[in-house]
This record gives structure tokens, sequence and C-alpha cells, in this order.
């Protein structure tokens, strides 16, 4: 089979680009040298942090999407230097599975290669394997020769291995339909590590044609389960309906009985959440694991490996612009002690513009940012100013965030107020031709402050091999490698903040970037399932894959274990939910997370506000006598004496757990 070598070139696969990247960061060139600039870091080399078998076994099913398109890939052989044996097809079809020919595994460096016959055409699959993870492409040709233009590869392929994710039968997670009428998430866990009791929730989010309709999650009564068989009592159900079912593949299927009824009914679904991390708490060696293993597959993923650049220049204008007067709104809590004679800073603009590895090319691929970055007036204190990555929303930008009276980002003048640097860099949506397929509406940025469509990052001629939030994200982080290269910052003090759009990405940042001690995640979505069927903008999902094939906010939330988590929920935000109380999502969410941080320590705290969908901090507001404080769930759980009782989700009493969020950051 003839080889296409540009689609191995410049492989880097692995976390350490996200990983460890502590002390990683890349060359910086400056075009602009001014005072404020900070100084070139060194070079560094990137390495694969993530442990890796040169003996990984492929035999096995492997499920692929292939935009949109399902497949069942099975190879039953894997010996070294030899061809792959194996079949290969569509889920849906009614033909049966095709043979391949010309396969071959190199597992140094995880390329999968094969073809079959498909139909009138030859079907050419160039695929790279990380960890059970898969990712590539495939072309269709009428001749019997792989084509030789990169841009015929057209189609991205990704998937996973139901051997690697299935080794042990929890955690396991399904979409599944009940009796044709909801839709619903049935999550599956031990009890605890070792046991042989098992726990489950079942979480009713829309209609089974795909409308929306939620309702409080239930914890079930786990009868049986062997990783094949299971059954489960719906308590907290009025009926309390018996299930039993049968799992295999990636799907789940059977009846149920419903109290005082003989007519059974049906149910079934499909597999979601393979990265889940569970529903109680593991030990510490194998959360940490999780969270390494984890960070590694999602880069992959959704940034073709998270690439460090291979050039950098950060532009930088003079930091001449004054910060404005300081003005209070009814929306912001940051009053202490601010008001005409608060403290000041100085900022001004950047634009990043890099260039990333081309697996198609020869032709550095390129990335345009644009940011901002302020500075405080004051001298620094010992050990440097803190830094605060500050991240907007729709139709925001990084210029918006440093506007005192804008009702939604306000934030990133507070925070430069409050003595850090804080350096955001626009969050936004890409052109029409790189996102048509999810969404047309015309995605409003912000092209008054520079914030215009971001183009995606890919070869010409191809798609990208990258989704929008893996992009925002990588952008994200190259501002934060600016603000650390200046020797005036605390390294140890790092927080990223966001609202809406801009905490969606917070929360990938935080979970994927070790960098960062504090997140400060306001109004992001708590429940991807709701997300699919509610009212909100599509750009949240991936393009050529299924975002909740692989996780939920929840596991974002524990691969910030260890470290500080301070999600931010409005009593009264619709924007997720119609519920009349519309933050049970984010109480389900957080409940998910916290065994990991009862494993690895840190902090997680569900800042439950009392305004909508705005961000908070809970001191005092100018003219006020008493501080808000940061106000927590009273009731975060099932009561004990009534485990099946659903309505903690719906109680909207708080207790204060701390003065201020700038209490919950590194001091």
């Amino acid at each position: 089979m003839p080889k296409v070598n540009r689609f191995w070139g410049r492989m880097v696969v692995g976390a350490a680009m996200v990983v460890g990247c502590g002390t990683e960061n890349p060359a910086v060139e400056q075009s602009v040298a001014t005072p404020a600039a900070p100084a070139s870091p060194a070079p560094v080399v990137v390495t694969d942090s993530v442990p890796r078998s040169a003996t990984f076994d492929v035999k096995g099913d492997w499920f692929l999407n292939q935009e949109g398109t399902r497949t069942k890939l099975t190879l039953v052989t894997d010996e070294l230097g030899g061809p792959l044996q194996g079949t290969v097809s569509e889920e849906a079809a009614a033909t049966p599975p095709v043979s391949i020919v010309d396969g071959a595994f190199e597992p140094l460096d995880g390329r999968l290669s094969f073809r079959a016959r498909v139909g009138n055409v030859w079907r050419w699959y160039q695929l790279r394997v990380l960890d059970g993870i898969v990712a590539g492409r495939l072309a269709d040709t009428a001749g019997d020769t792989a084509p030789a233009d990169v841009t015929a590869w057209a189609t991205r392929v990704t998937g996973w291995h139901d051997e690697t994710f299935s080794r042990d039968i929890v955690p396991r997670v399904y979409d599944v339909v009940l009796d044709a009428t909801s839709r619903a998430v049935l999550r599956l866990d031990r009890a605890a590590p070792g046991s042989s009791s098992f726990v489950g929730r079942l979480k009713i989010y829309g209609t089974a044609a795909g409308q929306y309709d939620e309702r409080p999650e239930e914890d079930l009564a786990i009868t049986s389960w062997d990783g094949s068989k299971l059954a489960f009592v719906r308590m907290a159900s009025a009926e309390r309906e018996s299930f039993a079912g049968v799992a295999e593949g990636r799907e789940i299927s059977g009846t149920y009985l419903p109290a005082g009824s003989s007519s059974l009914r049906t149910w079934g679904g499909e597999r979601v959440e393979i990265l889940s991390h569970g529903l109680t708490a593991r030990s510490a060696a194998f959360t940490q694991q999780w969270q390494v293993r984890t960070r590694a597959r999602l880069a992959f993923l959704m940034m073709d490996g998270a690439p460090q650049p291979l050039t950098m220049t950060v532009t930088p204008q003079a930091y001449n612009y004054a910060s404005p007067q300081f003005e209070a709104l009814a929306t912001r809590d940051d009053g202490d002690g601010l008001g005409p004679d608060s403290p000041t800073y100085h900022f001004g603009e950047l634009t990043f513009d890099s260039t990333l590895p081309n697996r198609y090319g020869d032709t550095p691929l390129a990335r345009h940012a644009h940011g901002l970055m302020s500075i405080p007036s004051t001298p620094p204190p010992p050990g440097g100013y803190p830094v605060v990555l500050a991240l907007n929303g729709h139709s925001g930008s990084a210029g918006r965030l440093f506007e005192p009276n804008n009702a939604l980002y306000w934030y990133g003048d507070s925070f430069a107020r409050h003595n850090a640097v804080v350096i955001a860099v626009d969050m936004g949506h890409r052109p029409l031709e790189d996102r048509a397929a999810l969404y047309t509406d015309p995605a409003n940025d912000d092209p008054d402050w520079s914030n215009v469509n971001h183009p995606a990052i890919k070869a010409p001629g191809m798609t990208s091999d990258w989704e929008e939030d893996g992009e925002r994200v990588w952008d994200a982080l190259r501002g934060l490698d600016y603000a650390l290269a200046r020797p005036d910052v605390n390294p140890a003090q790092v927080t990223v903040v966001g609202l809406s759009m801009g905490g969606e990405v917070s929360d990938l940042v935080a979970a994927l970037e070790l960098r960062v001690g504090t997140a400060v995640s306001a109004g992001s979505p708590p429940d991807l399932a709701v997300m699919s069927v509610y009212y909100n903008h599509p750009c949240w999902k991936w393009a050529r894959g299924d975002v909740r094939e692989y996780y939920e906010p929840g596991d974002l939330h524990a691969m910030v274990a260890g470290r500080t988590l301070v999600r931010e929920t409005g009593a009264a935000d619709e924007v997720f939910s119609s519920l009349p109380t519309p933050f049970i999502g984010a109480k389900q969410v957080i409940r998910r997370a916290q065994p990991a941080f009862d494993t690895l320590g840190g902090r997680l705290v569900h800042y439950l506000h009392g305004d909508e969908h705005h961000f908070h901090i809970g001191a005092l507001e100018p003219g006020e006598a008493q501080a808000l404080g940061v106000s927590t769930p009273a009731l975060d759980r099932p009561d004990a004496q009534n485990i099946w009782a659903t309505d903690w989700q719906l109680d909207a009493r708080t207790v204060v757990a701390s003065p201020t969020v700038f209490n919950l950051m590194p001091q």
C-alpha cells in the first residue's frame, strides 16, 4: 500500500503540551519592545509525559465516528511487522461487515492504517492511536492506489477501543430512551473501591423526540450489575419501576415494569462519557493517573495533541491605556474599598501570531489571536504580582473585560484593581466556512474591540483536526505563556476566570493546565445532555465528533482536584435550564466531582448567588454596610435518612463559606 508520509510528519502525541507544563513556555519573540515587555524564556523540549506501551494491543472492537457515520472496526490480529486482519462495518447499514486489507499498526508512534472495499470504492484509513483513543482521516478512491493529494482525505475519524474502556465494569454511562417517551442519562459505579455493591443515578433531560424535558436526578437502587446484565429500581419514582437490561459493546437495551402494571416497556441506548471519573472516590494513585490520561486524551481529540507553537511573535502596544474611572454597578459586588480613589492600573493591546506543526505539508499552520494585558500601578508585592487569565463570553472581548461599567464582563477590571496582572485573550467563533455544519448564525463577537471571527487551525484545502473549544483553550494558554514570562509575576498564583462561554473555556483550561492553581467559572454549562436539547448556542459542540461521547462538566471539575475550583451559578439563571430552580444541574455536577476532591484535596466551591447569568465576587458593594459573602448550598446531596429523595436539588437555601472570591485565591 503506498504510504502517505505527510500524515505522520511532526506528530507529537501526548500530554506534556498541557500536562506538567508549569515550567514549560514557548520562546516568545517580541516585535515591539516596551518597558513593560516580559523577558523571553528559553526554548523548551516537549516530551511525552504519559506512559506509553510499545506493545499496545489494538485487537478487539473500535467504535468510530466518521463525521456522524457510526462504524465498528474489529481487529483480530496484531502481529508486529505483519498485516492486521479484521472487519469494518457501518452500524446503521444492513450490509455485512467487509474485511480490511493492508492493515498495519506501528506501536512506537501509534500509526494505524488499513483499507477496505466499501461498495464500489476503496476506503483508506490513516489513523493515530493514543491510549485507547483513535483519530485520523479516511479517503475514498475508485482505483487501487491511496490518494497522494492530502485534500482527498476529507473525512475526520475519531473513536475509542472497547477493550480499553471496558476493562472494569464501572464507571459506565449510557444515554438511554425510556419507552420511546423520555431521554435520560444512566450512570453506574461501585458503592466504594473494591465493593461488590453498586450505585446509580438517572437524569431525565428530554423527550424521546429530542425536546427539552429536564427533571431532577434520581439515585437508583442497583440490584445487580456484572458488566453485561443490569437490574435496578427507580426508588424516587412513584411507580418504583424495575429495570432489567443487557449491555453489549456500546449499546444497552432491556425492559422495565412499572409497579401495578403487567405490561413490560422497553428501554435502551448507547454508551457516552467514556472518560468518566465516576460517582465515587478512588485511591489517590488511581485518580492522579486518571487525570493525567484524561488530559492527554482530551488534548488529542480537541487540539490535535495540543502542540506547542513552533514560533510565537507577541506584538505589544505601549501600556498607555489608563484604567477607567471606577463605576459601581448593580451586578458588581467587588466594591469593598473601591471608589473614585480606587487602585489604578495601565494596560495595552497585544497580538499573538504563532505557527504550529502541519502534519499535511511542509508549511507550518498559522494562528492569530488578540488580547489585552493590565499591569498594576503599585510596585509588585514580594514574590510578584498574581496572574489572572480572564476570558469573555458571547458578544464580548478582551477589551470589554476592562470596562468597569460592563454589566457582564467587569471582572477583568476588578482583578486589575486588586493588584493582579490580568491577561485577557479574545474568545470567539470561527467564520461560517469553518463551522457551518454546526451553526450558521452571525455568532456575534466584538469587532469594536478587534474580536472578530477566528479562522480554524487547518491545512490549506482541509477541514480542521481541532475543535473550537480546543482552539479557544490554545489561544488562552498562549496569553498565559506571555504573562508568566514576566519577571515581576508569581507563577504560584495563577487564576483563570470567565463567564458563560468564558466559564466554559475556564473549565477546560483549569482541567488541562496545571499552571492554573484556581479557577472561577461563572455561568458555565452544567449538563451537556440538557444543552443538547435546550436552546443554547451550539458552539460548545464538536464539529466532527460527539463531545458527549467522552466527558461531561463534572469530569472537567474532577481534573482540577488537588487545586481550587469555584463554580458560580445564579439562583435565577435560566440560560441552561427552564426549571423553577435552574441551578439543579450545577448541584448535580458538583456532587459528581466532589469524590475526586475528597481523594486529592484542594477545594471545590459551588458559589450559588441570588442573581442571574452574572459574575460575582461577594464583597461589599459601594454604600453597603455588610458584605454578601460567597454563598454555597445548604444542601448539596441527599439526606442520609432519605437517600432516594430528589428535593435537595431544589433547595435554594445557602450558607456563607467565604467572605469573597478573593479569599479563595492563593495568597
